[in-house]
């Protein structure tokens, strides 16, 4: 709910920033943009991070390919004409899903580190750590988001190059 994630980070004010994408330094964020928020007493709430939802702007559905027990969560979101497949690259226990998302999906977007959490979960049985391969929170995860946010740049400077020249 809103208010536990509130809770949870009430310091959000001094949140790190990449051009203005806030890349909170308790979460731990996959290559794919989608973040892992690990709390004290073992539940975990999974999202995508603010670089995606900027990039998607307007998601007009989700759907849950997961929805309860030992998985990678995994979601289709929908902007436009295409489908985003969105799969956490470790497993866990998934507990619940956002099915608020379902009926407002813009929270995905313009809050995606409270409301628009996409899966609450625990650790997996097998004891595998949730956190293992992905991008720690402060320094190394801003680091990496500016290197998103300059690859993202390079890619549409390129684009824009070539389809320029073949005019």
């Amino acid at each position: 709910c809103d208010l536990y994630m509130t809770m949870a980070h009430p310091e959000e004010s001094d949140v790190p920033q990449v051009d203005g994408i806030r890349v909170p330094p308790w979460l731990h964020y996959a290559a794919n943009h989608m973040w892992l928020d690990a709390s004290d007493d073992g539940v975990y709430h999974i999202g995508i991070d603010a670089f995606l939802a900027r990039a998607l702007g307007q998601v007009d559905r989700i759907v849950y390919l997961t929805t309860r027990g030992v998985c990678h969560p995994a979601a289709v979101l929908s902007a436009g004409a295409t489908d985003y497949h969105m799969v956490f690259p470790n497993r866990v226990l998934v507990n619940a899903v956002n099915t608020y998302l379902r009926a407002n999906p813009a929270k995905l977007t313009a809050d995606p580190y409270r409301s628009g959490w996409l899966f609450e979960c625990r650790p997996a049985p097998e004891g595998a750590d949730a956190r293992s391969g992905l991008y720690a929170g402060g320094n190394q995860a801003t680091r990496w988001m500016q290197s998103e946010f300059d690859r993202m740049g390079q890619f549409v400077h390129t684009y824009a190059e070539s389809s320029t020249s073949s005019e």
